[in-house]
């Protein structure tokens, strides 16, 4: 389908983002467990601002597309070697490698929606990055064993 890894790499990410995000606006909005969503947050980091209406949120949406699909693309051209084992693995310590690393930024800049994040929204956010290096492991280990 695809022979471009890059390619394949940032549809990875940029699919395996929509899952990270269904998980936190899922925490959200139905178990009251996250404290602020992903979008808000981005919001706060590109616009320096929390959202104000739908335009705001489509910044921050388009801007967790865009970061997610370079980072799928990052992943599969330098932390996995074509076809190398332990997909699921690095997928999920890279997950966490970025989250750490954006939260780092977040708290060294004192952008609001990431330096005064609660325990539980931390936690919920665990279980995001979780999620995208799970989906973006295993999407990435289908995409290079079923290539035609």
């Amino acid at each position: 389908m695809f022979k471009d890894r890059l390619l394949r790499g940032a549809l990875a990410g940029i699919i395996s983002s929509l899952f990270m995000l269904a998980w936190n606006l899922f925490s959200y909005y139905i178990l009251h467990f996250a404290k602020v969503t992903w979008l808000e947050s981005l919001s706060q980091l590109v616009l320096g601002q929390p959202a104000k209406d739908i335009l705001d949120f489509l910044a921050a949406f388009g801007s967790l597309i865009i970061w997610n699909g370079f980072l799928g693309g990052f992943f599969v051209s330098f932390i996995i070697p074509e076809r190398s084992g332990s997909y699921l693995g690095r997928a999920v310590c890279f997950g966490y490698v970025i989250w750490f690393f954006l939260y780092s930024i977040g708290t060294l800049y004192k952008v609001e929606t990431f330096h005064i994040a609660s325990p539980v929204t931390v936690f919920s956010n665990w279980i995001a990055v979780m999620i995208y290096g799970i989906v973006l492991g295993w999407i990435t280990k289908w995409w290079d064993t079923h290539e035609a």
